[in-house]
């Protein structure tokens, strides 16, 4: 079922749980007529699952949802007419959503590709570098900062573009000693967000696993594309454990390691610019640490040439220097009047 909310569209649908925990579908005369009796516009999203639990609690508990229900199918069809391009990478449990965004027409109007990198070196191999866990939040913020990066070659500059990475450790063949979990990052113009959900151990099987982790990847790219779909968390039981962050401003220094910029420059007062002119001196080097010897140096070479100088440090996500592990290397500071030119080798 569809509403106009405050000019946002938002979106409620039988992936409410029941007593039984079978998914319900919205389309039934049934639970249209609940919904109806209050005027959709003064529905909130919490609202609308509250009326929905108490339809489906008096209702028949046998019937599961199926991908052929008009209400997720509508918001597919939504989030492919959203206007962004999308990239997903996916390790460890989810890959269904991949088929859930192509089973409906259009999602070439949406998705540019989706990787799977399961192998632990394919996953390495795909970031640069191989993370200390490969089920992380850092990993899954990782994975669709890379993605984001390479879609950026494949689309047109002015791309409103979404990248999202996700990591899961589902049920196996054998038994799993850490929690079953997943990590959902994004990454789009604004910035970057994830959620977090630990599962209750022993409440699902693989298969149920898997098609929740899918569904909520989906439910998160939707809203990573602005629409006012339902979060993750309402595909969850009371005692799976959830949490998300506060969506944070894109560091210019990820934005540089991960490809999507060239390069940036960081003038003598701190400023960072990302089209600077090119300066006509460079001195290059690692400059870790900077000393007197390298400031020494770039005073003379602006004496010869009449020219400043610009100290120069290339690096790539996985080059010595580059953020291995996460941290945040800044240029140097120094007391010379040149500027800093970071750039991607």
């Amino acid at each position: 079922m569809r509403c106009q909310s405050g000019g946002r569209q938002v979106f409620a649908w039988g992936l409410i749980r029941a007593p039984k925990r079978a998914y319900r579908s919205c389309r039934t005369s049934l639970a249209s007529a609940a919904l109806l009796a209050r005027p959709c516009t003064l529905l909130t999203l919490s609202e609308l699952s509250f009326n929905l639990r108490k339809v489906f609690s008096a209702w028949d508990h046998t019937r599961t949802m199926s991908p052929s229900d008009a209400a997720w199918q509508q918001l597919i069809s939504t989030l492919h007419a959203s206007g962004r391009k999308a990239a997903l990478a996916i390790t460890g449990g989810g890959s269904g959503a991949v088929g859930e965004l192509l089973r409906v027409p259009g999602g070439s109007r949406l998705l540019i590709e989706a990787q799977v990198p399961y192998d632990a070196l394919a996953l390495a191999t795909f970031l640069g570098f191989a993370p200390a866990q490969a089920c992380s939040s850092d990993t899954a913020i990782a994975m669709a900062q890379t993605v984001r990066a390479r879609a950026t070659r494949l689309v047109p500059a002015c791309t409103d573009l979404v990248g999202l990475g996700a990591t899961a450790a589902l049920v196996s063949d054998r038994p799993r000693k850490g929690e079953h979990r997943f990590h959902i990052a994004f990454a789009n113009s604004a910035g970057i967000a994830h959620c977090t959900c630990v599962l209750a151990k022993g409440r699902r099987d693989r298969a149920a696993e898997e098609d929740l982790v899918s569904r909520a990847i989906v439910l998160s790219l939707a809203r990573a594309c602005g629409i006012a779909a339902p979060s993750p968390r309402s595909l969850l039981d009371a005692d799976d454990h959830y949490a998300e962050t506060v969506v944070a401003a894109v560091d210019t220094i990820d934005q540089l390691l991960v490809g999507e910029l060239d390069r940036i420059t960081v003038q003598p007062d701190g400023q960072i610019m990302l089209s600077a002119p090119q300066p006509f001196v460079l001195f290059p080097g690692s400059f870790n640490p900077m000393h007197e010897g390298h400031v020494l140096l770039a005073r003379v070479a602006e004496e010869l040439r009449q020219q400043p100088l610009a100290f120069e440090i290339a690096g790539s996500r996985n080059s010595p220097g580059s953020r291995r592990s996460n941290s945040r290397e800044r240029p140097p500071s120094s007391k010379s009047r040149a500027c800093f030119r970071a750039r991607r080798l």
